[in-house]
């Protein structure tokens, strides 16, 4: 069938309740189909989930444990590990929402607990990219940047809790505008840098700035599928098309810390380092429990037994 439009917002046509009744008779299909859709996609994403927590446990671990690493730069990719632990977890709590039909205090602390965190990382992506500009692309800002590097930790949780504040009393939802707002400088600082580059291309030159595309633009995917739904209501193609491209808008947001823990290996050696060490110390100890499984299993091999013709004899 052909796509339908939206004539029904036409003030007085008379079609128009027929049009979105044969639209989303045509929907109905596509609802089975992502119905079905959601066992595989939904067990990828909550796979995703788990493998971005363990990554945020590294990044967490190597900082805290590596004297090197403790700079300004990496407390904010610190701070931005422990708060996207929390989201995930608030996510897959949020997923499992039928568990809280008793608890919706629960449920609603929970919904606050990712809002909460989804803000402080993008306001944290926001401060790597000022950390680059002030100490890597622009240091001859000398006051500016000891300014930014003795208070900007401070200033982010109490921005967060202005914001938080403002969202909550005045009960409105400002988590876009402040993505588009964050994404905008960033796309400033970008521009910047491209501007900036000599022939070579250095890493190390852009710790802060490819950390902070990392965690700002692999959100962009889940903040502007919600307007391509609205957008697309009333033609059956490209609603269908959105919505069966749902989950990889979801699949790539989810997984922004197994990138930003490549990043971060391609950029320092230091937690290239501290990586192999971990991966080692597990391969030695799964090495370990292995050989100690095998001398257990012939402790506990019983005694074998040959017959012979008249007798029996236990070797």
């Amino acid at each position: 069938m052909a796509e339908t439009s939206d004539i029904d917002e036409v003030e007085g046509d008379p079609f128009g309740d027929k049009n979105m009744t044969a639209f989303n008779e045509q929907m109905e299909e596509t609802y089975d189909i992502l119905h079905y859709m959601s066992y595989l996609t939904d067990s990828i994403a909550f796979l995703i989930c788990i493998l971005s927590i363990v990554a945020d446990i590294c990044i967490i671990t190597i900082i805290m444990k590596t004297p090197k690493l403790k700079t300004k730069t990496s407390i904010y990719i610190l701070h931005y590990s422990i708060w996207h632990i929390l989201f995930m977890t608030g996510f897959l709590l949020v997923n499992l929402r039928q568990l809280f039909d008793t608890f919706s205090m629960v449920l609603y602390l929970v919904l606050h607990l990712t809002t909460i965190s989804l803000m402080l990382i993008l306001l944290l992506g926001l401060c790597l990219a000022l950390d680059w500009f002030l100490n890597t692309h622009s240091p001859h800002f000398v006051k500016s940047s000891a300014l930014f590097n003795k208070y900007a930790i401070y200033s982010l949780y109490i921005l967060a809790s202005v914001i938080h504040t403002v969202v909550y009393f005045a009960e409105v939802f400002i988590i876009n505008g402040l993505y588009y707002f964050v994404a905008v400088s960033l796309s400033v600082f970008n521009f910047l840098d491209y501007r900036s580059k000599k022939n070579e291309i250095n890493l190390k030159n852009n710790y802060g700035l490819v950390p902070s595309n990392i965690i700002i633009y692999f959100w962009l995917p889940i903040i502007v599928h919600p307007v391509l739904l609205n957008r697309t209501y009333g033609s059956f193609t490209l609603h269908s098309i959105v919505l069966y491209t749902q989950f990889l808008s979801g699949w790539f947001s989810l997984s922004a810390s197994l990138a930003l823990i490549i990043a971060l290996i391609k950029m320092d050696v230091n937690i290239e380092v501290a990586i192999l060490k971990i991966f080692n110390r597990i391969k030695m100890r799964c090495k370990d429990d292995v050989e100690t499984l095998e001398e257990a299993e012939n402790e506990d091999v019983p005694n074998s037994v040959a017959i012979d013709n008249n007798s029996v004899y236990i070797l």
